[in-house]
């Protein structure tokens, strides 16, 4: 059992104008088990951000509030979904503000989606850690993992675009298996074994930007024991004599 070195799926949205939501451009094709991510950045005020794919799965905020950079100018912001894959289709994932009601500028939704080589039981791994920044490097904040089997944990760090393309992106310190870019965004992912406490980092111009680090395990489905059935014998007189043996 294992995460995959890049995501099975992607799909992304971009929008240059004002606007009360973002979509991916096209459906995104899941597998019943599948971890959907969803990264959401814009520019503007805050908002009330909300994830769906008309009602097929179910999607939950990773972070407590809204990322960014920490300054009476905010922006860029940063929220980011996950979701385990309830069925086999293709959806159309929207991020709305506000409920659908703000309208905001510079929107983009980037989703990474994940197939493990088997199924298991999704979860996070340690508590997801978010900031932002004026700088010219970006860093997370630590995530504490724990141990996995060989490539079961799975840290993705997504970050929010102010004109400036990230280099050198890594996580605990080792250069990202796949980095996924939208106009801007980035979501990088690695995976892991041995459990760390690190952040996601990497290089950018001085600059504006929030960005967050999530982490993931996936563990085998437990399966119920087989009860031992009974099967008695016969005494002299003929009565059943209550032992136990394996068939």
């Amino acid at each position: 059992m294992a995460w995959p070195s890049t995501p099975t799926t992607t799909g992304s949205g971009f929008g240059s104008g004002s606007g009360t939501s973002i979509a991916t451009s096209g459906s995104v094709a899941v597998t019943a088990g599948d971890l959907i991510y969803v990264s959401v950045c814009w520019e503007g005020a805050d908002s009330v951000i909300t994830c769906s794919d008309g009602g097929v799965n179910t999607y939950t905020q990773v972070f407590g509030s809204n990322l960014n950079n920490g300054t009476g100018n905010p922006e860029p912001w940063n929220q980011c979904f996950r979701a385990v894959a309830a069925t086999t289709t293709s959806v159309t994932i929207t991020a709305s503000y506000g409920g659908g009601a703000d309208s905001r500028t510079f929107r983009t939704i980037t989703v990474l989606v994940f197939h493990p080589d088997a199924a298991g039981t999704i979860s996070l791994d340690g508590t997801p850690a978010g900031t932002g920044g004026i700088s010219a490097s970006i860093a997370t904040g630590n995530v504490t993992t724990s141990t996995q089997a060989a490539n079961c944990g799975l840290a993705i760090t997504s970050y929010a675009f102010y004109g400036d393309d990230p280099s050198s992106e890594q996580i605990n310190g080792t250069a990202a298996d796949n980095i996924t870019t939208n106009n801007g965004a980035e979501v990088w992912m690695l995976r892991y074994t041995n459990g760390f406490t690190g952040q996601g980092a990497a290089t950018i111009g001085f600059n504006n930007w929030s960005a967050g680090l999530a982490t993931f395990k996936i563990e085998p489905v437990a399966v119920a024991a087989t009860p031992i059935p009974f099967v008695g014998s016969f005494g002299r007189s003929g009565g059943r004599i209550g032992r136990r043996y394996p068939l």
